[in-house]
C-alpha cells in the first residue's frame, strides 16, 4: 500500500467578528453564565451567614452584556458584605 500525504495549507481565514459576538451575548451564553453565577452567589449567602448571623443576603449574582461578551459575576450588594468578605475571604474561597 502506498503512503497516502495530504498537504493542507490554511492559505485564507476570514473571521466573522459579528457572528462571534451574537455567540457570547447570545441567550444561550447569558443561560449558561447565570447558572454558574447564581449557585456561587447562593453558596457565598450560605457561607457568610456561616460566620454570623445577617440581616440580609450580603452577595448578589448576575450576567452582565458588554460590548462583545457576556459575563456572569458575584459581588457584594453593600458595606456588610464588603466587610464580610474582607473578614472571611468569602469570593476567594469559592473560586479555590
Amino acid at each position: 500500500m502506498a503512503d497516502a500525504s495530504f498537504d493542507f495549507r490554511l492559505t485564507r481565514f476570514r473571521s466573522n467578528r459579528q457572528g462571534i459576538e451574537d455567540v457570547w451575548k447570545g441567550a444561550a451564553m447569558r443561560d449558561v453564565l447565570r447558572g454558574v453565577a447564581v449557585p456561587m452567589g447562593e453558596e457565598a449567602n450560605a457561607m457568610a451567614h456561616l460566620h454570623g448571623p445577617t440581616p440580609d443576603r450580603l452577595y448578589e449574582a448576575g450576567v452582565d452584556v458588554l460590548d462583545h461578551t457576556a459575563v456572569g459575576y458575584v459581588e457584594t450588594t453593600g458595606w456588610l458584605g464588603r466587610v464580610e468578605n474582607n473578614a472571611h475571604q468569602t469570593l476567594d474561597a469559592l473560586n479555590h
